[in-house]
């Protein structure tokens, strides 16, 4: 089978790679990846090869890594006819991870990757005579401000919080219209790997757990039974790649979840000042719980250092206030083959380990 990727750079891409390393059922896996005014396509896929030690198969049974240089704002991805008239012969299985993942984003800036892009890969999939399946890859939180127990393929209700969640459904709407043999993975925060606790970027999340530690955070939006549904990469990538090799493609919707294991605020927070007083670090006072009136008006403080908040915390608070207003439990889809979710308590702990001895990214740490 030949695997063509996109996103392969990104956090949860690298963790396929991983995954895919000693798994004999993929033969070749192709990647689309885009140069910068900086560093060459070339130049960044032979760094990101040795970074991670990806140079080759374990004991010889892994696929051919290989890469395309292109991009998925441009028509055909910027392909030469070769390289896609090849893709379209070959191609079994498309893997869409590519994304603007930021909370904060316009809605334009949103649109043209997370939309306009996906309609890109959509129109190579339609041509590849030999594809078996195209998984398209979301998240849980297009759901927007609907709250409470919610199944596997939940629709939004009331308004998203932000650009990212609105064009993520806007691309789950194409994908539904192609007519491909297309299923929808709905992933989790991620935070990072529980192999080793390593994190490759550094999210919005994480900048709320570490103005936790830095104690200027005093309030948090919400109350502390709140639930973000986290997990972690390398388990993510592996569920991705067991439903991309073992399942087949129907249209359905899969959540990638933690489900009734997702932690609260208020267990993380115990997480955190649990790691911290292991690494000798002196934890933060319990914060205090506000509803949505107080936090528009610390908001709009010329002083939210008065409430016990600093400006960039401000600034992250407005970010995923929302996530903790509408708390939700996502159902679980049970992946044949996969290991039930795995509890915060345990995968959490090296994650948190890497963000305090990196200084929430900050500082380099060598995991290997």
């Amino acid at each position: 089978m030949h695997l063509f990727l996109t996103g392969a750079t990104g956090s949860v891409g690298l963790e396929v790679l991983r995954a895919l390393r000693n798994d004999h059922r993929f033969k070749r896996v192709t990647c689309l990846l885009r140069g910068t005014e900086s560093e060459s396509a070339e130049h960044r896929w032979r760094h990101f090869l040795e970074e991670h030690h990806l140079q080759g198969p374990v004991d010889g049974c892994g696929p051919a890594l290989d890469y395309l240089e292109g991009d998925i704002l441009k028509s055909d991805l910027a392909l030469t006819v070769l390289q896609t008239e090849d893709l379209q012969r070959s191609v079994t299985h498309i893997l869409h991870l590519a994304a603007y993942i930021r909370f904060d984003a316009s809605y334009d800036e949103a649109h043209t990757i997370n939309v306009e892009g996906t309609r890109h890969i959509l129109e190579l999939a339609q041509r590849c005579s030999a594809l078996r399946g195209f998984g398209h890859v979301s998240t849980l939180y297009v759901v927007g401000t609907r709250q409470g127990k919610l199944p596997e393929n939940a629709e939004p209700e009331g308004y998203f919080n932000n650009a990212y969640e609105q064009t993520k459904y806007e691309a789950e709407q194409l994908v539904r219209a192609s007519g491909l043999p297309a299923d929808i993975y709905r992933l989790a925060l991620l935070q990072g790997r529980s192999e080793d606790g390593y994190v490759h970027h550094f999210l919005e999340s994480h900048m709320l757990m570490d103005a936790f530690c830095r104690g200027s955070c005093a309030l948090l939006p919400g109350s502390p039974t709140a639930r973000l549904d986290m997990l972690p990469t390398d388990y993510t990538a592996q569920a991705l790649v067991c439903l991309l090799a073992e399942q087949p493609f129907s249209g359905r919707i899969w959540s990638i979840a933690a489900g009734d294991g997702a932690p609260s605020i208020a267990e993380l927070y115990q997480l955190i000042c649990q790691r911290m007083v292991m690494s000798g670090k002196l934890p933060p006072s319990t914060p205090g719980y506000i509803d949505q009136n107080t936090l528009q008006k610390i908001l709009q403080s010329d002083d939210p250092y008065e409430y016990g908040i600093s400006p960039g915390a401000c600034a992250i608070l407005e970010i995923v206030g929302g996530y903790l207003f509408y708390p939700k439990i996502y159902t679980p889809s049970v992946i044949p083959g996969m290991p039930p979710p795995p509890m915060p308590t345990e995968w959490m702990k090296p994650v948190l380990d890497y963000c305090l001895a990196s200084g929430w990214g900050r500082r380099r740490v060598n995991v290997n």
